[in-house]
């Protein structure tokens, strides 16, 4: 299934940038997901959060009582002035993934940053339905990178 999603920051795209990779920003992100564990790495123009998280109800039955979540983005260096990069997610040992882009862009006063993927449950049959409720958790870890940001640019 398609996925975007998006996040408005009050700053313009190298603040920005700065702050999406920055160790602490990040740290601080992974821990309002309500993790039992998380590490943050940054290499470069290259960002890797891991979280162990509890399993959701209707989740669960697939996943077990927790789900390792691993997500990505690899920066590209900036084009004028916007800059972009590659995006994934994966559940460690389950067949779901997110494989995207995303784009930090001018807009308005501020910048955006976008995301656009396709979310793929490998499950014959069930698949559709998984991607169904898999992305609102998804969409939530994006929640969380606005309110962190929304704190850190004050």
């Amino acid at each position: 299934m398609e996925f975007s999603a998006r996040n408005d920051f009050n700053c313009g795209v190298a603040q920005a940038f700065d702050m999406l990779t920055d160790p602490e920003f990040l740290r601080q992100v992974a821990a309002a997901s309500g993790p039992i564990s998380y590490s943050v790495s940054v290499d470069g123009n290259s960002v890797k959060t891991e979280r162990t998280l509890a399993s959701v109800p209707p989740a669960a039955a697939f996943t077990g009582p927790e789900v390792n979540l691993v997500d990505q983005v690899i920066w590209d260096e900036p084009d004028g002035a916007e800059r972009g990069g590659q995006a994934s997610v994966e559940l460690v040992g389950l067949p779901l993934s997110l494989a995207g882009s995303v784009l930090l862009r001018p807009e308005g006063a501020g910048c955006v940053l976008e995301y656009t993927g396709e979310l793929t449950v490998s499950i014959p049959v069930l698949g559709k339905r998984l991607e169904a409720l898999a992305a609102p958790l998804l969409l939530r870890g994006i929640d969380f990178q606005q309110q962190v940001a929304e704190a850190w640019l004050l």
